[in-house]
């Protein structure tokens, strides 16, 4: 018998579809989970430079360790199907990961050859605010 406060939500992404199952505790965790993540992909640069491709990514990255965590903080997940971390890790596993592997070391290469330059003079910067 299921238990009624128990959702199952069917997914679909490039990889198949899956079905996610939460409980109150796990869609409170998913909301805490969207509300840490919406700023921070949806974030552009200002075009005055007033943010920093550096301090982009490295709030970008945060997201791993603070999703990584939250398993552990919170209850575990029902006996069936995917917990809503699941979705939250393939989304940034997936989506997130191949951004930061293409950018991270283009601007950690134009950091160390160009030590103490506004981020604005780096070549890539319109492309990098710009977005994927």
């Amino acid at each position: 018998m299921r238990h009624p406060h128990v959702r199952r939500t069917h997914v679909t992404l490039p990889e198949g579809e899956f079905t996610i199952t939460s409980d109150a505790r796990a869609r409170e965790a998913a909301t805490r989970m969207f509300f840490q993540a919406a700023p921070r992909i949806g974030r552009r640069l200002d075009a005055d430079g007033g943010g920093t491709p550096r301090n982009t990514l490295n709030s970008l990255y945060a997201l791993f360790a603070m999703y990584r965590d939250q398993p552990t903080a919170d209850p575990p997940p029902p006996a069936d199907g995917l917990p809503v971390h699941w979705l939250a890790m393939a989304i940034l596993t997936r989506g997130l990961r191949p951004v930061l592997s293409v950018w991270h070391p283009r601007l950690a290469a134009y950091e160390r050859a160009h030590p103490g330059h506004a981020p604005a003079e780096w070549e890539e910067y319109a492309a990098f605010a710009a977005g994927p």
